[in-house]
C-alpha cells in the first residue's frame, strides 16, 4: 500500500476515534452483538470502516477514491452535528458514496432487519418501496456491478445541532438519524435514534397523529430531511431557469401538479425542455412561455399563448412537437393579451373602477372586447360611475347565465327597439356580488347602463366589505407576528383554503399553550391548515387549526 494511502487511513481512523469517543453518547446503542450485548455507534462505525477500508480496493482505484472522499465527508458531518461547526459546505447536502465487496458480511447481510438496500435512491425520507433511484445512482450501480462491487449512495441534509448539543459535545438527534441511515444502507443493523412511533412516509398522506406532542418532533426532522434533499435540485433548478432565460430567451411556468411534484421533478422537466431545444436550434422560440402541469396535460397552446407540455414527455417527443409549433401564432396571442390588458386598465380608469378583468375563458373573445368598447364609449360620455369610493371596486366580467342566454338576448334587443323592457332584476340577469372576495360580477353581454346601476347599488356594501377585510387582514398580521415572536417560529402562514376565523382561533390557542408548544415547535416554518401534514418538499409543517396537544 502506498505511503500516502497508509497515512490517510491512519489519519481517518485516528480522527474517527477522537470524534466518536468525545461526540457519541455512550448510553446510546445501535445494534446488539451475538451475546445480546449492545454495540455502540462507535463500534458500528469502526465495523463499517473495516468494510470500506481503502486497502480493500487497491485493485479498483475509483472505488478506493470514493470511499476515502466519503469518509472525509463523514468526519465533517460528525463535526457539524457535534459542535455546531458550520463550514460553507455544510449549507449543501452531504453526498455519500460507499463501495462494498459483494462477498463482505455487510453486503451479504443487507436483508437483515433494519438493513437498507445495497443501492439507495437519493431521497432519504420515506419507505424503501417509494424511493426512486436517480439516473446518476443507476450509473453508479452499473459501474459497481462491472467491478464486482456494490455501491451505496446516500444524500443527507446538513445536521442541525441544537445549542445544548454544542455545549455538551454530543451528537444531535439529526446526526444520529443520518448515521443510522448510513449504517442501515450498508447492511449494519441500527435502531432509529428518534424512536418514532409512526411512519414518516405517512406525513404526506394525511396519516399523521392528531396530537402535536406526538407529531411535531418527528415532523420537524422529516421536514428538515426533505428540505435538505431538495437543496441540490433547487440549485440545479435555478441554474436551468437562468440558462433557458438567457440562452434561449424562454420562460417556464409550473401548474399545480408540477409545483407539488417538488424541485427534483421540476429540474427534470427543465432538463428535458433544455435537451429538446438543443435538438431544434434552428427553431426560433425566443419569447415563448412554456408550461408543465399534470401527467395527462394535452399538448398545445392556450388562449394566452402559453405552450403546455405533459410532464412525462421525453426530449425527442418535445423536439418533434416544437418543430410543428406555430411560433408566429404564439407571439400573436401574447401580443393580443398585452393589448387587452392595456384596454382593461384604460376602461377601468374611465369608468372609475379599481380593476376590470374577466374569467379566463372570456379572454381574447370578441364578446369581451365588444363589452369593453361599449363601456369605454359610455364612460367617455357619462364619466365615472359612483363617487370616489368606486375607485377601489373590482368588476369581474363573467359568461352570461346559460339558461337565460337566448331569452336575455331577445329581451335586450326588444328593449333597444322600443318593443319591450326587460323587467327582470339585475341579479336574475347574472349581476352578482361576491362577499367573500369583495368584488362585483356582471355578464359579458351587459349594457353599460346596467353595469353603472349595479356598481352604484352595491357601492356602499362593497366598500364596507373591503374595510372589514382590511381590518381582518391587519388583525391576522398582528396575531401572526405575535405568535412568531412568542413561539420563536421561523415563519407562520395560513392555508389559503382556511377561513380567517379559524386561523385566528388557532393563533389564540397557540398563544395560550405557548409554554408547552415552544419546546416542540421552535425554529420551524408552520402553516395553519386543516390537518397535520409535512409538505413534500419540507418547506413547512402543516398543523390542524383545531389541533390537539
Amino acid at each position: 500500500m502506498p505511503t500516502s494511502a497508509r497515512s490517510l487511513s491512519a489519519y481517518l481512523l485516528h480522527n474517527f476515534s477522537i470524534s466518536l469517543v468525545q461526540g457519541l453518547n455512550s448510553r446510546a446503542y445501535s445494534s446488539t452483538s451475538k451475546g445480546g450485548r449492545p454495540l455502540s455507534l462507535k463500534t458500528q462505525l469502526r465495523e463499517l470502516y473495516k468494510r470500506v477500508h481503502p486497502d480493500l480496493f487497491q485493485d479498483h482505484p475509483p472505488a478506493q477514491k470514493e470511499n476515502e472522499r466519503s469518509f472525509k465527508l463523514l468526519q465533517e458531518y460528525l463535526d457539524v452535528g457535534k459542535k455546531g461547526v458550520n463550514p460553507a459546505a455544510a449549507s449543501l447536502p452531504y453526498n455519500f458514496k460507499f463501495f462494498l465487496r459483494k462477498d463482505s458480511p455487510v453486503a451479504q447481510d443487507s436483508g437483515a432487519p433494519g438493513a437498507g438496500p445495497a443501492l439507495s435512491g437519493q431521497r432519504p425520507v420515506g419507505s424503501t418501496a417509494s424511493r426512486q433511484v436517480s439516473p446518476a445512482a443507476a450509473r453508479d450501480a452499473a459501474a459497481a456491478e462491472a467491478m464486482g462491487l456494490q455501491c451505496v449512495v446516500l444524500l443527507l441534509p446538513p445536521p442541525a445541532p441544537s445549542p445544548s448539543d454544542a455545549l455538551t459535545g454530543e451528537l444531535s438527534r439529526s446526526s444520529r438519524r443520518g448515521l443510522s441511515q448510513i449504517l442501515r444502507a450498508c447492511g449494519l443493523e441500527a435502531e432509529n435514534p428518534l424512536d418514532e412511533s409512526f411512519d414518516m412516509a405517512g406525513f404526506s398522506e394525511g396519516k399523521a397523529p392528531t396530537s402535536l406532542r406526538a407529531f411535531l418532533p418527528a415532523a420537524a426532522e422529516a421536514a428538515r430531511h426533505r428540505q435538505g434533499a431538495q437543496m441540490g435540485p433547487r440549485h440545479q433548478l435555478s441554474i436551468l431557469r437562468t440558462a433557458l432565460r438567457l440562452g434561449r430567451k424562454v420562460a417556464v411556468i409550473f401548474g399545480d401538479e408540477a409545483r407539488q411534484a417538488g424541485a427534483v421533478k421540476q429540474a427534470e422537466l427543465l432538463a428535458t425542455l433544455s435537451a429538446a431545444l438543443d435538438l431544434v436550434k434552428d427553431v426560433d422560440v425566443a419569447g415563448v412561455q412554456f408550461g408543465f402541469d399534470g401527467w395527462d396535460q394535452e399538448w398545445g397552446m392556450d388562449h394566452t399563448g402559453t405552450v403546455w407540455l405533459p410532464m412525462d414527455a421525453g426530449p425527442l417527443t418535445v423536439a418533434g412537437f416544437l418543430r410543428q409549433l406555430d411560433v408566429g401564432e404564439v407571439k400573436k396571442r401574447q401580443a393580443a393579451l398585452v393589448q387587452l390588458q392595456r384596454l382593461e386598465a384604460s376602461v377601468a380608469a374611465q369608468a372609475g373602477l379599481g380593476m376590470l378583468y374577466c374569467t379566463p375563458g372570456l379572454q381574447l373573445q370578441p364578446t369581451y372586447t365588444r363589452f369593453l368598447e361599449r363601456l369605454a364609449a359610455y364612460a367617455a360620455n357619462k364619466g365615472p360611475c359612483g363617487q370616489r369610493e368606486a375607485g377601489s371596486i373590482p368588476l369581474c366580467i363573467i359568461p352570461s347565465p346559460p339558461a337565460a342566454n337566448c331569452q336575455h338576448t331577445q329581451q335586450r334587443l326588444q328593449a333597444k327597439s322600443g318593443q319591450a323592457k326587460d323587467t327582470r332584476s339585475l341579479e336574475e340577469r347574472g349581476y352578482t356580488m361576491n362577499e367573500d372576495m369583495g368584488f362585483l360580477a356582471a355578464p359579458v353581454d351587459a349594457s353599460p347602463e346596467d353595469v353603472y346601476a349595479h356598481v352604484q347599488e352595491h357601492l356602499g356594501h362593497v366598500s364596507q366589505l373591503q374595510t372589514r377585510k382590511a381590518n381582518q387582514a391587519q388583525k391576522m398580521d398582528s396575531m401572526r407576528a405575535a405568535v412568531e415572536r412568542r413561539l420563536r417560529l421561523r415563519l407562520l402562514q395560513r392555508d389559503p383554503s382556511l377561513p380567517p376565523e379559524q386561523f385566528l382561533s388557532c393563533c389564540s390557542r397557540m398563544m395560550a399553550n405557548s409554554t408547552t408548544l415552544i419546546n416542540i415547535i421552535e425554529s420551524q416554518s408552520v402553516r395553519v391548515s386543516h390537518i397535520n401534514h409535512v409538505s413534500p418538499d419540507g418547506s413547512h409543517i402543516d398543523i390542524a387549526w383545531n389541533f390537539e396537544l
